[in-house]
């Protein structure tokens, strides 16, 4: 693409996205049908890739969870998850993911999870694990940290990623791999989320929890370094939510002291946690992008979305009065999660509109609520992405 035809797009993206949709000050909701996302739609078409690649874990995982030997026990794998697309999937959630909509705004199809031997692989694949960590079992369980769903990390990701590229464009060091990389969106997390969540569901302290959050940092960097090493120029990593504003820690770390809360009921030491972990990220980062200049490497905030999402939930349709209580779970407490019955067990039930909720069952979000931090999230992603268009 040329200089000034690219600079012409980014103008445009940013003058638009100021004006009429991310703006966290703004209380006007975007509609999917109008001018801004017609245009938005234009811009997409300049920014082409023929693959997509994803890692992480239940935030973008499509049905790779259903292939471990937890299998169909595994409750996102049944309904009621799925009951807004009308078919349970895998997908941690009513519905579709943020990297469903990612991969929609270029005009791919959602790439399909790498263990389901059924799914399409032409324009990328899906490595993300739901239960995954960034750090691998056995680092955990020297820290006295267990991993109660699988034992994926984000290695074990890389290993099929590895496998997968030597089977569909040859070895990785040759001219196939490297074309098929510099056409690719590499889309490296969320990852690193449920190291903390384990530690803190164990009974670690925030303060022992602590001491890995550089560990996790560079791991994830380290993989990202790997995958430029491999030749892509594009990768997103994006950092965690704002999880004290999560149903499942606002009832497991609940207290009567409400200097605790901030003004939007969030438990604030949480989020200071969230936005340490952000922090170290965001600078392992920036070291990375020294090294390699010549790549696109874009920090994905999805703490500010998530934030964003908050703030503006009456105007973006969802009922503000619940915006911490779970569509799908027990109505027995102010946020609707019990840990002993969690959605998809028997009994549990669900909202009748799980449009109107921003968190589905406690842990994962709606479909709703992952369309709107998705096209927050566009905003830094694009502009990112077109230095090197």
């Amino acid at each position: 693409m040329a200089n000034n035809q690219t600079l012409c797009i980014y103008i445009l993206f940013v003058s638009i996205f100021s004006f009429n949709f991310v703006s966290s000050s703004t209380n006007i909701a975007p509609n999917p049908n109008s001018t801004t996302s017609i245009i938005l739609n234009k811009i997409s078409q300049y920014l082409t890739f023929d693959y997509i690649f994803q890692f992480g874990d239940s935030l973008n995982d499509v049905g790779n969870l259903r292939k471990f030997p937890v299998g169909p026990n595994n409750v996102c794998g049944g309904p009621p998850y799925g009951v807004s697309i009308n078919k349970s999937t895998g997908r941690c959630s009513d519905g579709l993911l943020i990297i469903d909509y990612i991969a929609k705004f270029f005009h791919l199809s959602s790439p399909g999870a790498y263990l389901a031997s059924e799914e399409d692989f032409s324009h990328g694949a899906n490595f993300a694990v739901a239960g995954a960590t960034a750090l691998d079992a056995d680092d955990l369980r020297k820290r006295g940290i267990i991993s109660p769903i699988t034992n994926a990390s984000l290695s074990i990701e890389l290993e099929g990623f590895r496998n997968h590229l030597n089977k569909t464009c040859g070895k990785i060091d040759e001219l196939g791999c490297k074309k098929v990389l510099n056409n690719s969106l590499i889309l490296l997390g969320e990852i690193g989320g449920n190291d903390v969540n384990f530690a803190l569901f164990g009974n670690k302290t925030i303060a022992e929890s602590r001491g890995m959050l550089i560990e996790i940092a560079r791991t994830v960097t380290k993989a990202a370094e790997e995958i430029i090493t491999m030749g892509a120029t594009r990768i997103v990593i994006p950092g965690n939510f704002a999880t004290g504003c999560l149903p499942i820690y606002l009832t497991l770390f609940e207290t009567e002291d409400k200097s605790k809360y901030d003004e939007w009921n969030c438990v604030k030491y949480l989020n200071k946690f969230t936005q340490l972990q952000n922090e170290y990220l965001l600078q392992a980062i920036q070291k990375l992008q020294n090294l390699y200049p010549n790549v696109a490497i874009v920090y994905a905030d999805y703490y500010s979305a998530f934030q964003w999402l908050l703030q503006n939930a009456a105007s973006l349709g969802f009922k503000e009065e619940e915006i911490h209580k779970s569509c799908c779970g027990i109505v027995d407490g102010k946020y609707n999660y019990n840990q002993h019955l969690r959605c998809g067990m028997p009994g549990v039930p669900v909202c009748k509109n799980p449009q109107q909720r921003i968190s589905f069952d406690g842990i994962h979000l709606t479909e709703r609520a992952y369309f709107y931090m998705t096209r927050w999230l566009l905003r830094s992603i694009v502009p990112g992405i077109l230095k090197l268009a």
